[in-house]
């Protein structure tokens, strides 16, 4: 690449590697490079609106989300995507949730943000985005909080109910109570 890199994401769009945002320890990055394996080399795109880091890309109807993160200012980061065949990028709905170290996938047309947190918390929750009404909502709690986690789609997986978790009901009760007894406090 052409700019040096720490806590950037990226994401496969179009057959080409996007890599966007992070930290060069001098500042947050909001520079965007893609590389095009057909000519083997890395060229600048538009830049982010925010330069941004511990974020998540991924590519949904044919451009580049990027979503949540963090930068000098705030744990609660707009989001934004990129349009390559216009080279430009515009601000979408707001995630009105801390999202920075989240994971993001697509899955039944829909992106869905995992994890993250802020400031070192964990979070349980799994956020999607609708992009026909451009609103964020929230989805079914995990069953364990993570906090930077990697995820992929696998699709067609015959035996999915194989993997899940099956005390969440004991478990989400649990956590509805430490919840409470915490905002009690």
């Amino acid at each position: 690449m052409k700019k040096r890199r720490l806590s950037a994401s990226a994401a496969v769009l179009n057959d080409k590697i996007y890599v966007a945002g992070g930290n060069n320890c001098n500042g947050f990055l909001n520079s965007v490079e893609v590389y095009n394996p057909d000519t083997d080399q890395w060229t600048f795109v538009a830049p982010m609106h925010s330069g941004r880091s511990n974020f998540s890309c991924v590519a949904f109807h044919g451009c580049l989300y990027a979503l949540g993160g963090d930068d000098e200012t705030s744990d609660e980061l707009s989001a934004e995507k990129y349009d390559p065949a216009k080279d430009t990028w515009t601000m979408i709905a707001g995630m009105n949730f801390y999202a920075d170290y989240c994971n993001a996938e697509v899955i039944d047309d829909t992106i869905f943000v995992i994890g993250g947190g802020c400031k070192g918390e964990a979070d349980f929750c799994v956020k999607c985005y609708n992009d026909k009404e451009d609103k964020w909502y929230l989805a079914a709690d995990m069953n364990v909080c993570r906090y930077a986690p990697s995820t992929c789609v696998i699709k067609n997986l015959p035996n999915a109910s194989d993997y899940a978790y099956k005390q969440k009901d004991k478990l989400m009760e649990e956590r509805r109570k430490k919840t409470s007894n915490w905002e009690n406090q």
